[in-house]
């Protein structure tokens, strides 16, 4: 965080350092574009993060194979998501958050390493790809994407966060099914067009879930909550679960919504047992 920069461009010389490895520049205030040299075979970690960084991302990141970390969320950034970023066999860090990127995401199932893939706040359309089952935060919320989740996230054991609120994702809940994340802790549903007429019992053995919300969803109706997703409420780990209280009848929530998302607070003197 060096304000030093403020204002200043990324030099063009940087990728002309032979030995460089790393570029940590996050929060320096810093405008223009990314050299297109930087984009090196040695390259192994890029941080740009909260600067003020524009334009597109270049076909030349084809060249950095041994890139691991590429961090460049809050920025101004726009265009698409090279193709080319899903062919980079060592990335395991993908931040790309509060930017403009737009168009569809790249095919990313190959990216064997990859752990953390964050994209929320964009202008992202089109289906999620498929995800490697590496994966362990996967962030896409607030941009305009469309279709079933499925099979893209109902076998990925070692996912911890899931965070698709804010989009068109249209699944039946019932037939998702994120049993096998047994590792789950933030899941937000919240805001989309998914529907099920019955609350999904595939979250009760979630028994590491911390925050569920699902409000948002007018096709989610239902006569009550399983008494076993309660019982994460009530003895085990699930702090929040936030619900439209209007569709679904909920004597465990913590947080009551309306459509429009404004949530109010449950208290246990207000459960029913």
């Amino acid at each position: 965080h060096n304000k030093g920069l403020q204002g200043s461009t990324v030099p063009e010389s940087l990728g002309s350092l032979h030995l460089l490895r790393s570029v940590h520049l996050s929060g320096c205030g810093l405008v223009g574009t990314i050299p297109e040299s930087l984009w090196t075979e040695r390259i192994e970690i890029i941080d740009f993060s909260s600067n003020e960084i524009t334009g597109h991302l270049s076909p030349a990141i084809k060249e950095s194979m041994s890139l691991q970390k590429l961090l460049l969320e809050n920025n101004s950034l726009d265009g698409p998501i090279p193709d080319a970023i899903g062919d980079l066999p060592l990335l395991n860090e993908l931040r790309f958050g509060m930017n403009k990127f737009s168009g569809e995401i790249a095919n990313l199932n190959k990216l064997a390493a990859l752990r953390v893939l964050t994209l929320q706040d964009n202008q992202l359309t089109g289906s999620l790809p498929n995800l490697p089952p590496t994966i362990r935060v996967v962030d896409v919320s607030n941009n305009t994407l469309v279709g079933i989740l499925g099979a893209k996230v109902t076998d990925l054991p070692e996912l911890m966060e899931l965070s698709v609120q804010g989009n068109f994702f249209s699944d039946n809940l019932d037939e998702l099914d994120l049993s096998k994340s047994l590792s789950l802790e933030l899941l937000y549903l919240n805001d989309n067009h998914f529907r099920s007429t019955k609350f999904p019992e595939w979250i009760a053995p979630l028994m590491q879930l911390r925050e569920l919300k699902l409000y948002g969803n007018a096709g989610v109706v239902g006569n009550g909550i399983p008494d076993t997703v309660c019982d994460l409420v009530n003895f085990i780990s699930l702090e929040i679960l936030a619900i439209d209280c209007n569709h679904v009848v909920c004597t465990c929530c913590t947080h009551c919504c309306t459509a429009l998302g404004e949530c109010m607070q449950e208290t246990p003197d207000e459960f029913s047992m």
